[in-house]
């Protein structure tokens, strides 16, 4: 019984009471195991972490609260002895792992950089226990090592665990779980003693549970039974609308499939880091940086964020940039020579800072920001290529400013965005998706609105190729319909084409205006 990795996070802050750990996602099509549909994140209806912990295929939420917590990762070649330490709570639960890395993030996500490596995807067991810090929040512990699936263990209950009845149900949902995958069967007084309460607590449970249709108890709760969940919904949150109106033209014409047009004018990135672009009619590819976010491509090479951030000289050459950009921060100055980009750190010493990166030579330079304010005025929004504001004045007004003196007033929505270039302002919408051009060569630009297939989210993946045409990406359903899986769309004409190539990432084309 070896000790084969450690990760220590010093000052977790959790979101919603939640501490979150999930695997690094390392590309691929990952899919749970045969009859584990119901251990997918977001498939049954619990509340978050259970009365200790509660985990399944690449997740697992642990029962926090506000205040830095500190948490340790640790990876065992066998189950670790039980400590001498008392531990106010502590659960033993089975945990499935599709890439073989795990790490914290936030219930309402974010990008795993740093965490433990498993060594490998499988099957895993993990013993959780939690008391509270002589400062703030509490100490975890998060022992993993391989082990078949078997359901989960109580070793202790703190007082929270009385008081938390509802949480407690979300216990035996998910002990129904990894009985179902597993086939477990059981008698009540066994399962009583594995979830560490009473049999009149169990009982209370199961009744719950059965109303609520969450979990079937299949047997003699005298003798032997099993615990079974009912289907699992689908993953994830939905809106509340059950139809959504169908698109306008051209998508509503039966048939219709746009012509093919060329690959991203300035290429693609696949989940592994792997940049495509095409130079004179031939395909040419390189390594980057795994899982990136975000890529620009500039007169000097193409900037990727990801778990580092690097510049990809156009000979293939790699320049290390850094670690812990915020890409949503990216500028480029117009001559899209240097680079700025935001960092900000949230721990106890917590603090901002941005980065001015010089594409040409790799010169740095550091400046400390103050604690993020929220702004009191009007909401503004430049560009750097144009030289163009846009500020909101009201609901249903909104000023254009910029070089020469230029002050345009127009009466547009709120919502309105300048477009990169300057050539015209534009909004999103969803239910039908669609985006709407006000063309700033016009006097009193009214809008036109260009229909997207019925499955597109408009605002994620957004990539403009010029001042006037963007590519958005196809959501699966939508494949058929497009013939690919980006489709490219001009705004002034509205023209559309299939935009062939295979990745998750669209390289933001550099372009000049003047």
């Amino acid at each position: 019984m070896a000790l084969r990795g450690i990760f220590i996070k010093d000052d977790y802050l959790p979101e919603y009471g939640t501490l979150v750990l999930i695997d690094a996602f390392r590309g691929g099509d990952p899919e749970p195991p045969e009859g584990g549909e119901q251990l997918t994140d977001g498939a049954l209806d619990l509340q978050p972490g259970g009365t200790v912990a509660v985990a399944g295929w690449g997740w697992l939420h642990g029962n926090a609260f506000d205040g830095y917590h500190r948490v340790a990762l640790e990876l065992h070649d066998a189950a670790p002895p039980p400590e001498r330490v008392a531990w106010t709570e502590v659960v033993e639960t089975p945990y499935l792992s599709y890439s073989g890395f795990v790490g914290l993030t936030f219930l309402t996500g974010g990008l795993i950089e740093e965490g433990l490596d498993l060594g490998a995807p499988g099957a895993y067991r993990v013993r959780v226990s939690s008391r509270a810090a002589e400062d703030e929040g509490l100490l975890w512990r998060l022992q993993f090592w391989p082990a078949e699936p078997e359901p989960p263990r109580w070793h202790a209950r703190g007082e929270r665990s009385a008081d938390r009845p509802k949480w407690f149900v979300t216990d035996l949902i998910m002990m129904g779980a990894w009985s179902e995958l597993t086939g477990r069967r059981w008698r009540l007084a066994e399962l009583a003693e594995w979830l560490l309460v009473d049999r009149a607590t169990v009982l209370d449970a199961l009744e719950q549970v059965a109303d609520r249709g969450t979990v079937v108890a299949t047997g003699d709760l005298l003798g032997e039974f099993a615990l079974t969940t009912n289907p699992p919904r689908e993953p994830g949150y939905t809106s509340g609308v059950t139809q959504l109106p169908p698109p306008g033209a051209p998508w509503d014409s039966p048939g219709y499939r746009p012509p093919p047009g060329p690959p991203p004018l300035a290429g693609l990135l696949g989940q592994d880091g792997t940049l495509t672009r095409w130079v004179d009619g031939e395909t040419v590819t390189c390594p980057t940086v795994p899982n990136p976010r975000r890529a620009l491509d500039t007169p000097y090479g193409v900037v990727v964020f990801g778990e580092q951030t690097v510049l990809v000289r156009p000979g293939g050459e790699l320049l290390r940039l850094g670690s812990g950009h915020l890409p949503g921060t990216a500028r480029l100055d117009p001559d899209g020579r240097r680079l700025c980009v935001d960092e900000h750190h949230i721990g106890r010493q917590s603090y901002r800072r941005r980065h001015h990166l010089d594409l040409l030579d790799g010169a740095r330079r550091l400046e400390w920001l103050p604690e993020y304010e929220w702004p009191t005025g009007p909401v503004s929004q430049a560009d750097s290529r144009s030289g163009l504001m846009l500020t909101v004045a009201s609901a249903d007004d909104v000023v254009l400013t910029g070089p020469g003196g230029l002050r345009r007033e127009l009466w547009l929505p709120s919502t309105v965005r300048l477009a990169p270039g300057g050539a015209g302002l534009f909004t999103t919408s969803h239910a039908p998706p669609a985006l709407t051009w006000f063309d700033l060569a016009e006097t009193d630009p009214t809008g036109v609105v260009r229909w997207l297939p019925g499955g597109i989210p408009p605002d994620r993946g957004l990539v403009w190729e010029t001042p006037t045409q963007v590519v958005v990406t196809v959501e699966l359903r939508d494949w058929a319909q497009v013939g690919a899986r980006l489709l490219r769309v001009e705004l002034r004409r509205g023209e559309y084409q299939a935009v062939p190539g295979e990745g998750v990432l669209v390289v933001e084309p550099w372009f000049s205006v003047g």
